[in-house]
């Protein structure tokens, strides 16, 4: 017995919190840390691996990873998360990024959006290493707190993270003071279209999602999407958005594109439906007994016409049949075999101890078989 992995179990049914990290639900344990000076820093216990600088987004609050994890015993893993309470809006070639991240001082933390007169002028900002933050370059500005910010340092020496250190500068008139956007600076739309809006295939069958991307009605070009399923167990889907049925059931696909550090996200619903075996049924005009699912009885003299056909969800199939015939002597009866779905069958002197058994075998495949069992009956 696994002790440690059961009393992790019992722990994250009892504590655990669905969180969103990189477009994925997740479930792990927040857990205080005594900080000091306010500073906002937390345990965050998953089995899920994730890694330094990756954001969690939970009750509307986004928490910077920031340090590597420690794994216990192959059964969770431990990692240090800090409170992301400001957005930052970097103006990169004329578009505005907007990144999340968290303020320091060397000497204190900065827990509100007022301005604040620092020692020094100077902050500390911590941001996620990505596509995005790799391209902030030095004598960069930025606007927070009612400052501008000239961007004097960059740390690149932490895995995922970069530190920015800047330094107050002045106002200048083509700063948007209110909205923090430095001169020239403009928000690009993005937009996300894909299809199809929903995925209903069978077992084994794939669809792929196609997606598009466009920038104030621009397409951009080889844009970087991820796809994941909320259950992979029911069904998959690779980084070229092709899906791929697994078991029957449903579960979501979700889409997600980053662009100037917002993340767009589009829920696709899927259902994965159980591959329905064809089977093979008879009808007949003898008697009028319509169609048959037990032992015919013909009597001597008489002639049945038999239609076989294919039958999958509710519907017949187009399907074409061998026939052979088998356990009574080609003596007592004659067989007209019309086409690959009809024949004939008359009764020349059966006795009523005759059985005779008429095997179909489909033409497309040959696993799908069905038989019918006619008693060549005496005349009453």
């Amino acid at each position: 017995m696994n002790t440690l992995l059961n009393f992790y179990n019992v722990a994250i049914k009892r504590m655990g919190k669905t969180c969103v990290v990189n477009g994925i639900n997740i479930v792990g344990i927040f857990k205080e840390i005594e900080d000091k000076n306010s500073i906002d820093t937390k345990y965050f216990i998953t089995a899920t691996n994730i890694k330094q600088g990756d954001i969690i987004e939970y009750n509307d609050m986004k928490y910077l990873i920031i340090n590597k994890n420690e794994n216990i015993n192959d059964v969770y893993n431990v990692y240090i998360i800090r409170k992301c309470p400001y957005t930052i809006n970097f103006n990169i070639g004329g578009s505005i990024n907007v990144v999340t991240g968290y303020i320091e001082t060397k000497m204190f933390d900065v827990n509100d959006s007022k301005k604040i007169i620092l020692p020094g002028g100077t902050i500390i900002v911590t941001v996620p290493l990505n596509g995005i933050t790799s391209r902030i370059e030095i004598e960069h500005t930025f606007i927070k707190m009612g400052a501008v910010w000239r961007i004097i340092g960059l740390d690149l020496s932490l895995e995922g993270l970069l530190k920015i250190t800047a330094k107050e500068t002045q106002i200048s008139p083509s700063n948007d003071m209110e909205n923090e956007i430095t001169g020239g600076g403009k928000f690009y739309n993005y937009v996300m279209t894909f299809t199809p809006k929903n995925i209903n295939i069978n077992v084994g069958i794939t669809q792929k999602i196609i997606t598009t991307i466009s920038k104030d009605g621009n397409i951009v070009s080889n844009p970087i999407i991820t796809y994941s399923s909320n259950n992979t167990s029911v069904a998959i889907v690779d980084s070229n958005g092709i899906v791929s049925g697994i078991s029957q059931g449903t579960c979501n696909i979700t889409v997600t594109f980053e662009g100037d550090s917002q993340v767009y996200t589009k829920v696709i619903p899927v259902t994965i439906n159980a591959v329905v075996a064809k089977t093979v049924k008879s009808s007949t005009n003898y008697n009028d007994i319509g169609e048959i699912t037990k032992q015919i009885k013909l009597l001597r003299g008489d002639t049945a016409n038999i239609t076989v056909y294919a039958y999958k969800n509710n519907l017949k199939e187009s399907d074409t049949f061998t026939f052979s015939f088998s356990g009574v002597d080609s003596t007592y009866y004659i067989k007209n075999i019309i086409d690959g779905n009809n024949f004939s069958i008359k009764n020349v002197r059966g006795s009523g101890g005759q059985y005779l058994t008429i095997t179909a075998i489909s033409t497309s495949d040959s696993s799908v078989t069905g038989s019918i069992e006619i008693r060549l009956a005496g005349e009453w």
